[in-house]
């Protein structure tokens, strides 16, 4: 019987040891699927300016009238969304869109239907700016290969925190080529306001830091992130 509970001890205390091993391990997985499902958003935005002229998904397509900015900002809906950008995109596996270690919007069984909440958002500040720049394209941006275009809506896999965000998240995300890479957010944003804001620019024109309202640089063609 003792040598039976030492041995049932040596277990417990193995799986003890063994078990957050594991579970980092699962989430790093989760990650890695993550990474993936992001790498086909990049190329379908890449895609989409093949078919639309060098375009990028724009406001204007959801109702949004010229340089109406109010109407971007009561739509941003449509940047998260599945029936926003994300169906606009048309990449053949809906289920991308959301990642596996989301655990406040769970991926849905079959095709999504247009009002389920995904666990992507498309940059706000690109959306807005697709209103205000009359056919806004992919060359547009002053670096392409450094500005986010579309990222994760929480930080899933590192401190799992949810926007507004208190405290510095880190997303995956894709850039304006198509890149994608785990993007650690600066605080930078609204002079006053206590949070970590992705919708953004970090840096703009001379790489002056981002602490402007809502941003040095003005737009996409002299703003960029810390990539």
């Amino acid at each position: 019987m003792i040598e039976l509970l030492v041995v049932i001890a040596i277990i417990a205390v193995l799986a003890a040891l063994l078990l957050p091993a594991l579970a980092t391990a699962k989430e790093r997985a989760r990650a890695i699927r993550c990474t993936s499902n992001f790498r086909q958003i990049g190329l379908a935005v890449t895609l989409y300016g093949s078919d639309n002229n060098d375009g990028v998904p724009t406001a204007l397509n959801f109702g949004v009238a010229l340089n109406n900015i109010a109407a971007a900002a009561a739509t941003i809906n449509e940047d998260y969304l599945y029936g926003g950008v994300a169906k606009s995109l048309a990449i053949q596996n809906p289920q991308v869109f959301w990642c596996p270690s989301d655990l406040k919007n769970i991926a849905p069984i079959g095709l999504p239907a247009d009002t389920n909440v995904t666990s992507s958002s498309y940059r706000y500040l690109v959306w807005q700016q697709s209103c205000q720049i009359s056919n806004l394209k992919l060359t547009t941006f002053s670096q392409p290969s450094a500005q986010i275009i579309y990222h994760e809506t929480d930080d899933n896999h590192y401190h799992r925190l949810l926007p507004p965000f208190t405290s510095q998240p880190y997303l995956i995300a894709a850039a304006g080529d198509g890149h994608v890479q785990e993007w650690k957010i600066i605080f930078r944003q609204n002079i006053g306001a206590d949070y970590y804001d992705p919708n953004w620019f970090a840096y703009g024109s001379g790489s002056q830091l981002n602490t402007g309202i809502p941003n040095i640089g003005g737009d996409v063609r002299t703003g960029y992130d810390n990539l």
